[in-house]
């Protein structure tokens, strides 16, 4: 197989397939929960991905930009009665703003201080979280009660369907993602992170470009927040902090940064696999640590970067095999 339904196969109809066929194997109901977090994971990865992979600046920030998105949606159903896809949206364009606020650092600082003062935003999101007690309920979180309803009949307050419903959002971000990569401004991205002197000397602004990167990663940490909140009836400020500000990177980094599945495959790898492995919380997190040393070390492009080869080969060996049977 080569050519383009080598390339279908393996960058749509593999993926989708899989991601749809999972709850048949998946009884458990922390299982499923696991799964339902995984997708969300990626949708929240994704919008990482965009400024990582894309601009190549690592938002530590975006944890505390996911939890905007959750306490944004639990807020609007919980004080002004809104149903879900109103929250949904709201927690998107309040993460878009936010995420545009959060660009300003990124000006000055690159590398190291720029880690530093993401998460520095993080936590100052989380000590935010947990102060505003009368808006936020303090460290003891919001209660969500709200659910999505029904779909042609189908049940979304529970697995599957809300699981089903993830994978929704999650695909039209991929879509949308893939989209974004061959619009003009996909293509200044990357000329910002591949030099940003020669972006500047032919007209290109960087900061306009870094903050609508980090605006745009807002809507994908939007959406996830309001699914994330609905998915554990329950947000806390320490959800958001400094656990998930070290995940969100990880799952970029074991997929594969400026891969389009890439969060997607970083996801359940670090979500999923360590119960289906059966790993209590505390080794998990050790066999996450362990997971990122070797994927610097080994696979520095993630697995999706690793596997490259592999799939070029996959891709290619038809176009190889005509010149053999054209001289015979």
């Amino acid at each position: 197989m080569s050519g383009r339904p080598a390339r279908l196969l393996l960058h749509l109809v593999l993926p989708v397939a899989a991601l749809l066929i999972i709850p048949v194997f998946i009884t458990s109901f922390r299982g499923q929960t696991q799964a339902t977090t995984a997708v969300i994971y990626a949708i929240v990865g994704l919008g990482l991905g965009l400024v990582y992979g894309q601009l190549g600046l690592l938002a530590m920030s975006h944890a505390g930009l996911w939890g905007v998105g959750a306490y944004t949606a639990a807020i609007l159903m919980r004080e002004l009665d809104l149903t879900f896809w109103p929250a949904f949206a709201g927690a998107v364009v309040v993460s878009l703003v936010i995420g545009a606020v959060t660009a300003l650092p990124a000006f000055r600082l690159k590398g190291h201080h720029l880690l530093i003062v993401g998460f520095i935003v993080t936590e100052l999101i989380v000590v935010v979280g947990q102060q505003w007690e009368s808006l936020t309920g303090g460290i003891t979180g919001i209660v969500v009660t709200e659910k999505p309803g029904s779909l042609f009949g189908a049940d979304l307050a529970s697995f599957p369907g809300f699981y089903y419903l993830s994978v929704g959002v999650l695909l039209v971000l991929v879509a949308f993602s893939a989209w974004l990569r061959h619009l003009p401004l996909g293509r200044r991205f990357v000329a910002v992170r591949e030099n940003t002197q020669l972006a500047n000397s032919v007209g290109l602004d960087d900061r306009v470009l870094i903050i609508a990167g980090y605006a745009l990663s807002g809507i994908f940490a939007g959406a996830g927040g309001a699914l994330f909140a609905v998915n554990l009836e329950q947000i806390q400020p320490d959800q958001f902090g400094l656990t998930a500000a070290i995940l969100l990177p990880l799952v970029v980094m074991v997929g594969g940064a400026r891969r389009l599945w890439g969060p997607v495959v970083g996801a359940f790898i670090v979500v999923v696999l360590p119960e289906v492995i059966g790993l209590d919380p505390e080794d998990a997190q050790a066999v996450n640590g362990l997971l990122l040393i070797a994927i610097i070390l080994l696979m520095p492009n993630g697995v999706l970067g690793g596997l490259g080869p592999i799939r070029e080969r996959f891709t290619r060996r038809g176009q190889e095999e005509v010149p053999v049977e054209a001289a015979s």
